[in-house]
């Protein structure tokens, strides 16, 4: 992606978006970055008070959907490792069975 394309699709966000973008910074390369702190600085945003307080809601926000993602992929895993499990226990007392005869 370009700096053209990048610039134009932060001038297409509404400044909430672009505080969602700015609060999950971390992800973004450094030329995206680059190009949404001057997208900041234009809209005003980037020396408002509000608007970092806004980032850390937002960032804690993103952080609990992360948790939460994270939490619901360990029960998956748990359910899949039972549902596994609970296979190999019956194909063996098949086994065993079909041998005993």
């Amino acid at each position: 992606m370009d700096v053209l394309e990048l610039k134009r699709q932060y001038e297409s966000l509404s400044d909430e978006e672009l505080l969602r973008v700015w609060a999950d910074e971390e992800g973004l390369t450094e030329i995206a970055g680059s190009v949404l702190s001057d997208e900041m600085t234009r809209r005003g945003l980037a020396n408002d008070p509000l608007s970092y307080a806004r980032k850390g809601e937002l960032k804690q926000e993103l952080l609990q959907t992360q948790e939460r993602y994270k939490r619901q992929q360990r029960r998956m895993m748990r359910r899949w490792a039972i549902f596994l499990i609970g296979a190999l226990v019956s194909a063996v007392i098949v086994v065993l069975r079909l041998l005993s005869r």
